[in-house]
Protein backbone atom coordinates (compact mmCIF):
# COMPACT_ATOMS: atom_id res chain seq x y z
CA UNK A 1 0.00 0.00 0.00
CA UNK A 2 1.55 3.21 -1.07
CA UNK A 3 1.12 6.53 1.13
CA UNK A 4 0.23 9.58 -1.05
CA UNK A 5 1.71 12.64 -0.17
CA UNK A 6 -0.58 15.77 -0.29
CA UNK A 7 0.41 18.75 0.24
CA UNK A 8 -1.73 22.00 1.77
CA UNK A 9 -2.60 23.60 4.74
CA UNK A 10 -4.64 21.78 7.87
CA UNK A 11 -7.20 23.17 9.51
CA UNK A 12 -5.55 24.43 12.45
CA UNK A 13 -3.16 26.55 10.44
CA UNK A 14 -5.92 28.05 8.54
CA UNK A 15 -7.64 28.84 11.45
CA UNK A 16 -4.84 30.60 12.91
CA UNK A 17 -3.94 32.81 9.86
CA UNK A 18 -7.49 34.09 9.93
CA UNK A 19 -7.37 34.86 13.72
CA UNK A 20 -4.07 36.45 13.44
CA UNK A 21 -4.84 38.31 10.14
CA UNK A 22 -8.08 39.56 11.90
CA UNK A 23 -6.07 40.57 15.02
CA UNK A 24 -4.53 42.72 13.17
CA UNK A 25 -7.43 44.46 11.14
CA UNK A 26 -9.11 44.97 14.62
CA UNK A 27 -6.04 47.05 16.25
CA UNK A 28 -5.47 49.16 12.96
CA UNK A 29 -9.59 50.18 12.25
CA UNK A 30 -10.36 51.78 15.29
CA UNK A 31 -7.27 53.76 15.32
CA UNK A 32 -8.18 55.04 12.36
CA UNK A 33 -12.10 55.81 13.17
CA UNK A 34 -10.96 57.54 16.21
CA UNK A 35 -9.06 60.40 14.39
CA UNK A 36 -12.15 60.71 12.41
CA UNK A 37 -14.19 60.56 15.05
CA UNK A 38 -12.04 63.14 17.03
CA UNK A 39 -12.41 65.50 13.72
CA UNK A 40 -15.86 65.37 13.81
CA UNK A 41 -16.61 66.15 17.29
CA UNK A 42 -13.92 69.09 17.02
CA UNK A 43 -16.01 70.32 13.60
CA UNK A 44 -18.79 70.28 15.61
CA UNK A 45 -17.58 72.43 18.93
CA UNK A 46 -15.89 74.82 16.39
CA UNK A 47 -19.74 74.68 14.52
CA UNK A 48 -21.95 75.40 17.74
CA UNK A 49 -18.97 78.30 19.13
CA UNK A 50 -19.56 80.05 15.81
CA UNK A 51 -23.43 80.26 15.95
CA UNK A 52 -23.28 81.01 19.89
CA UNK A 53 -20.95 84.24 18.62
CA UNK A 54 -23.39 85.09 15.81
CA UNK A 55 -25.95 85.31 18.77
CA UNK A 56 -24.30 86.88 21.03
CA UNK A 57 -23.49 89.49 18.25
CA UNK A 58 -27.01 89.77 17.39
CA UNK A 59 -28.13 90.47 21.00
CA UNK A 60 -25.37 92.70 22.14
CA UNK A 61 -25.90 94.56 18.91
CA UNK A 62 -21.96 94.69 18.73
CA UNK A 63 -19.30 93.11 16.12
CA UNK A 64 -17.56 89.96 17.40
CA UNK A 65 -14.36 88.06 16.43
CA UNK A 66 -13.68 84.86 16.47
CA UNK A 67 -9.52 84.34 16.33
CA UNK A 68 -7.41 81.35 15.64
CA UNK A 69 -4.56 81.94 18.42
CA UNK A 70 -1.34 80.07 18.62
CA UNK A 71 -1.94 76.50 20.28
CA UNK A 72 -4.43 75.02 18.46
CA UNK A 73 -7.03 77.35 20.55
CA UNK A 74 -10.05 79.68 18.97
CA UNK A 75 -10.93 83.11 21.22
CA UNK A 76 -13.76 85.34 21.23
CA UNK A 77 -14.04 88.77 21.53
CA UNK A 78 -15.59 91.67 20.69
CA UNK A 79 -14.02 93.91 18.07
CA UNK A 80 -13.70 97.10 19.84
CA UNK A 81 -11.80 94.96 22.70
CA UNK A 82 -8.42 93.44 23.17
CA UNK A 83 -9.03 90.88 25.93
CA UNK A 84 -10.99 87.43 24.83
CA UNK A 85 -14.10 86.71 26.66
CA UNK A 86 -13.81 82.66 25.72
CA UNK A 87 -11.01 80.39 24.70
CA UNK A 88 -11.44 76.89 22.95
CA UNK A 89 -9.05 74.91 23.26
CA UNK A 90 -8.68 72.17 20.23
CA UNK A 91 -7.13 68.75 20.65
CA UNK A 92 -3.44 68.75 20.32
CA UNK A 93 -3.24 66.08 17.79
CA UNK A 94 -4.97 68.00 15.14
CA UNK A 95 -4.43 71.01 13.11
CA UNK A 96 -6.68 73.96 12.63
CA UNK A 97 -6.25 76.60 10.13
CA UNK A 98 -8.42 79.51 9.03
CA UNK A 99 -8.70 80.53 5.12
CA UNK A 100 -8.88 83.80 5.68
CA UNK A 101 -4.73 85.89 5.95
CA UNK A 102 -5.86 88.00 9.05
CA UNK A 103 -6.70 84.43 11.08
CA UNK A 104 -10.17 85.79 12.17
CA UNK A 105 -13.91 85.71 11.51
CA UNK A 106 -16.33 88.37 12.10
CA UNK A 107 -20.35 88.64 13.27
CA UNK A 108 -21.96 91.59 12.66
CA UNK A 109 -25.12 93.05 14.83
CA UNK A 110 -27.19 91.79 11.44
CA UNK A 111 -26.64 88.30 11.71
CA UNK A 112 -23.98 88.73 8.57
CA UNK A 113 -20.83 87.82 9.09
CA UNK A 114 -17.38 88.13 7.16
CA UNK A 115 -17.30 84.99 5.21
CA UNK A 116 -14.29 82.24 5.80
CA UNK A 117 -13.64 79.04 7.25
CA UNK A 118 -12.09 77.00 9.90
CA UNK A 119 -10.26 73.74 8.68
CA UNK A 120 -9.67 71.08 10.80
CA UNK A 121 -6.85 67.91 9.78
CA UNK A 122 -5.33 64.98 11.26
CA UNK A 123 -2.41 65.33 7.67
CA UNK A 124 -4.94 62.46 6.13
CA UNK A 125 -8.65 63.28 7.17
CA UNK A 126 -9.99 66.87 7.33
CA UNK A 127 -13.76 68.79 8.14
CA UNK A 128 -14.07 72.31 7.12
CA UNK A 129 -16.24 74.79 8.98
CA UNK A 130 -17.36 77.63 6.86
CA UNK A 131 -19.34 80.52 7.08
CA UNK A 132 -21.10 82.71 4.58
CA UNK A 133 -21.54 86.31 3.89
CA UNK A 134 -25.04 86.14 4.95
CA UNK A 135 -23.84 84.44 8.48
CA UNK A 136 -25.06 80.70 7.32
CA UNK A 137 -22.76 78.06 8.69
CA UNK A 138 -22.01 74.59 7.84
CA UNK A 139 -19.22 71.99 8.21
CA UNK A 140 -18.24 69.67 4.85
Amino acid sequence: MKLISEEAFSLVELILVIGIISSLILMVSPRINLNKYQIDKEAQAIYSVLHKTRYIAITESEDYLICLLAGNRLGIRKSTDSTFQEIIEIADNLFINCTRKDNQLKFTPLGTAVSGSFIISDGTYSKKVIVAGNGFIRIE
